[in-house]
């Protein structure tokens, strides 16, 4: 099985899940270090909330921080 990640969109009034953005390539370390991840969590397995300070890893997306919050998150396919 692999780990996919992924972007999860919700409602900030809601907390509903509106939407899933897969990603395709990334840069572990530099994610790693961006996101503050545990030690405990090397590969980025816990989802990592996304900020405006750190939208900036996700070039192609485009934020809507007044209405949403966005996760980093991983899975198994």
């Amino acid at each position: 099985m692999k780990m996919k990640r992924q972007i999860a969109v919700y409602d900030l009034e809601t907390d509903k899940l509106v939407e899933e953005i897969p990603l395709q390539s990334m840069d572990l370390e530099v994610w790693r270090s961006r996101l503050n991840a545990s030690e405990d969590d090397p590969k980025l397995y816990d989802p990592y909330e996304i900020t405006q300070e750190t939208s900036d890893l996700f070039p192609l997306i485009e934020f809507n921080f007044t209405r949403y919050a966005y996760y980093l998150e991983c899975y198994q396919d």
